[in-house]
This record gives C-alpha cells, sequence and structure tokens, in this order.
C-alpha cells in the first residue's frame, strides 16, 4: 500500500496541467497522500517504517517532494533513526545522507570548493549587510520619486 502511495504521490507531483481547478485537487491530493506517508513513520509494523524510509528516499531522488515538506520529513527520518530495528535505522541513514545532500544543494554548500554552510556570524553579517543594501535602495527610490514629482509639477 505504502508504494502504491509513493507512486500515485510521485505522479500526482509531476502532473502539470492548466486547468486551475485540477491544480488545486493535485494539490490537496499530494498533501493528504504526504501525510498518510508522514504517518506511516510511526507504524507498529517494522517493515513498513523501513519501506516509507525507503519510499521518500525514492520521491526526493525523484524531486516530488516540495521544498517545504523537508523539515517534516527531516524529523521524521531523525526519530527513525533511534529505531529498534536494523533495517529501519538502515534505510533511515541512507533517506537522512539524501536529505542532507538536497539541503546542501538548496543553500549552495559544496566542499570541492570549500563552501560550507554559513555560520550564524556570517548569517548575522549578510542580514546586516541586506538590510542596509535595503535601506540604501529605498532612499534613492524616494530619490526618485521626489523628482518625478517635480518634474510632474513643472510639466503641469
Amino acid at each position: 500500500m505504502i508504494k502504491i502511495l509513493a507512486n500515485i504521490t510521485q505522479y500526482v507531483l509531476t502532473q502539470e496541467t492548466g486547468d486551475p481547478h485540477t491544480q488545486v485537487v493535485y494539490h490537496t491530493t499530494k498533501e493528504k497522500f504526504l501525510e498518510l506517508l508522514y504517518k506511516r513513520f510511526m507504524d507498529k509494523s517494522a517493515y513498513c517504517r523501513a519501506k516509507v524510509c525507503k519510499v521518500f528516499l525514492k520521491l526526493t531522488e525523484a524531486n516530488v517532494v516540495p521544498r517545504h515538506h523537508y523539515f517534516t520529513l527531516f524529523k521524521g527520518v531523525v526519530g527513525r533513526l533511534h529505531d529498534s530495528t536494523s533495517n529501519v535505522r538502515r534505510n533511515a541513514l541512507r533517506l537522512f545522507a539524501q536529505i542532507v545532500v538536497i539541503y546542501g544543494m538548496i543553500f549552495n554548500v559544496d566542499p570541492k570548493k570549500n563552501r560550507r554552510f554559513m555560520q550564524r556570524e556570517e548569517i548575522a553579517r549578510e542580514k546586516e549587510q541586506t538590510k542596509e543594501g535595503h535601506e540604501k535602495y529605498r532612499m534613492g527610490l524616494e530619490k526618485i520619486n521626489q523628482r518625478e514629482k517635480v518634474l510632474r509639477l513643472r510639466v503641469i
């Protein structure tokens, strides 16, 4: 059943249709199926827990899991790393590695080029530079708007 859900989810996630109503239906169906798969992380059966890890590995490799679901998926995988059965832990570790690679791609991490995740200080510095740049942009925009008003008054 989990594999069927995964195949349907993959089909629904990769469908692109021009009809807005169909897109809404696909989106809600996709969310429901993903929610069902997340619930299987806590299933009583070890086989089921291992299978859901394999299914999410397949879905993440196919790049069909939406980005906003990665954190929920990450929390589920971390919970399965402490599972009582080795098969579940092994599959959870594979999925964990896949998610780390995906997060690395999202945040442009490349150890070969000496790029790594940013430290808190670097994030704070980048945030401050962004604020300063935004402020300069806003001030420049205000000057342009004032100049535009002056020119309009001259024309009228």
